[in-house]
């Protein structure tokens, strides 16, 4: 059965998550603007050019093309191998810039290039190479080079039984990546599970094509504009179709990370404001409730503005149970946290929670 969504006066990122809503597996996005690029067609002649050439040649020498490691709607990934290594991957980016650079093209050299400054942290894939490939005549794609990871976050949580104490070690390893790359004054603006890697037996990340890189301290080719969140739509926040690009700040990944952190212990993802109910599959998760559901307010006023307010946060979530340990949440002593932005303040006897919230 086909499902056709031709509404007029709707964003294309609203007709996904509809899509995603009605648990549709597949999706041709079939526009004025995909057909004018030609990406299917062009598409296919990359696929048809790494079928009859078995080795891609550049300045570092012969990389033998092997399977594929991955496909998207923009890019192909095959892994590949230089003098009996097999630990590369090489991303061709479905774009012909034979005769002009288009903006998918500014994006990707653009994060190739900035990328390059962090790569010393050890909280990004590491990329080697970046250059053209001339298929024919009038087509010319570009490509990266990078380390080839083991496997990506998906991968691992979609083969393996996610225990909490696996979840947890997952999570300190997510917040410590996402943490160095918002000191570095990046925020990648696409995360999901398939954009992060295992390498070097810990979680790193990749793909930061949309990421915004602030612009004192990194080269700038493209602004991405607002449209333009890709095929993102189960983890990416929602200001991210609704405001200016430079209006983007941090939170926008901390949903992203909260969407990650939910689907991971539930396979799915969350679709408007939901009671979020972790017990159900471990009552160790109770720990993590409070905060995912900060994390995935729709406001981002209402989030937690940082990796280091969400140590803070659950910090303060520890202290509470030592301090009152068995105390049915019902029961006379209630602790309670209303967050506004900056700091908590914590209320702990019912007379105070309730004049806090009724007295003007």
């Amino acid at each position: 059965e086909v499902i056709i969504d031709d509404r007029e006066k709707v964003w294309f990122w609203q007709k996904a998550s509809d899509a995603d809503l009605l648990w549709i597996p597949y999706r041709i996005v079939v526009s004025d603007k995909t057909l004018e690029a030609g990406w299917y067609e062009l598409k296919q002649r990359l696929s048809n050019f790494l079928k009859k050439e078995k080795n891609i040649v550049n300045t570092l020498g012969s990389f033998e093309l092997k399977k594929q490691l991955g496909q998207g709607g923009t890019s192909v990934v095959r892994a590949a191998s230089l003098n009996g290594s097999t630990n590369y991957a090489i991303k061709f980016l479905i774009e012909n810039i034979k005769e002009k650079e288009s903006r998918a093209y500014l994006r990707f050299k653009q994060a190739y290039i900035n990328i390059l400054s962090i790569q010393h942290t050890g909280a990004v894939l590491p990329q080697i190479h970046f250059d053209i490939l001339e298929i024919d005549e009038k087509t010319t794609i570009p490509y990266s080079i990078m380390l080839k990871a083991e496997k990506t976050l998906k991968d691992i949580v979609n083969n393996n039984e996610i225990t909490f104490e696996i979840f947890e070690n997952i999570f300190k390893n997510l917040i410590s990546v996402i943490n160095t790359i918002h000191s570095y004054k990046i925020i990648h603006r696409d995360l999901k599970p398939e954009n992060i890697f295992y390498f070097n037996k810990k979680l790193v990340l990749g793909d930061f094509d949309i990421a915004k890189f602030n612009d004192s301290e990194y080269i700038k080719l493209h602004e991405t504009q607002r449209g333009e969140r890709l095929a993102n739509y189960q983890f990416s926040a929602p200001e991210q179709s609704t405001i200016k690009f430079d209006e983007i700040d941090e939170r926008a990944d901390l949903f992203a990370l909260g969407q990650i952190l939910y689907w991971i212990i539930t396979k799915t993802t969350l679709r408007g404001q939901e009671k979020i109910n972790l017990k159900r599959f471990d009552s160790q998760y109770s720990k993590y409730e409070d905060l995912i559901y900060n994390l995935l307010q729709n406001e981002r006023e209402k989030r937690l503005c940082s990796i280091n307010e969400i140590n803070i946060f659950l910090d303060s979530q520890n202290k509470e149970k030592q301090e009152f340990p068995g105390i049915h949440p019902d029961g006379y002593r209630i602790a309670a946290h209303r967050w506004i932005p900056g700091f908590f303040l914590r209320i702990t006897k019912t007379r105070e929670l309730w004049r806090y919230f009724t007295e003007p």
